[in-house]
């Protein structure tokens, strides 16, 4: 009968780690679920985290390209802004030079002018002394 209980013990013994390995075995899939559940959430933010990236890189890129724009635009501003500059310096140098040459016109004009004054009130005294030596002439006949 000895061997018998030791059967009887070995298949106790046996049963119960069939069942210890069954609740480990239930476990282990309860665990492997939980794990690709899990996988699962990170894939899906994962996902999400690269559509971020890819939206940010394209934000990015975008932005980069308006600055480069803008860029470009300050600079043809700014060379504008010279050129624009330096019209209004030659523009200035140029009235500058006009109204000389207007004084210095004006002047000759001037001194014309008076040069024909001077020679009318040298004709007018030339024909005050003519009608005086008539009249001295027409007197003395």
């Amino acid at each position: 009968m000895t061997e018998n209980n030791e059967s009887s013990d070995r298949l106790d013994r046996l049963e119960r780690l069939m069942e210890q390995q069954i609740i480990n075995m239930d476990r282990q899939l309860t665990i492997n679920a939980d794990l690709t559940q899990q996988i699962k959430e990170i894939s899906i933010q994962i996902k999400a985290q690269a559509t971020f990236h890819d939206r940010f890189e394209q934000e990015l890129s975008t932005t980069r390209k308006l600055i480069e724009s803008n860029a470009k635009a300050i600079a043809a501003n700014s060379t504008s802004i010279d050129s624009e500059r330096k019209a209004i310096k030659e523009l200035r140098r140029t009235i500058r030079e006009s109204r000389l040459d207007n004084l210095d016109r004006h002047r000759d004009h001037q001194e014309r002018t008076n040069a024909l004054y001077d020679s009318l009130d040298d004709l007018q005294d030339d024909i005050k002394e003519i009608g005086r030596k008539i009249d001295r002439k027409n007197s003395s006949e």
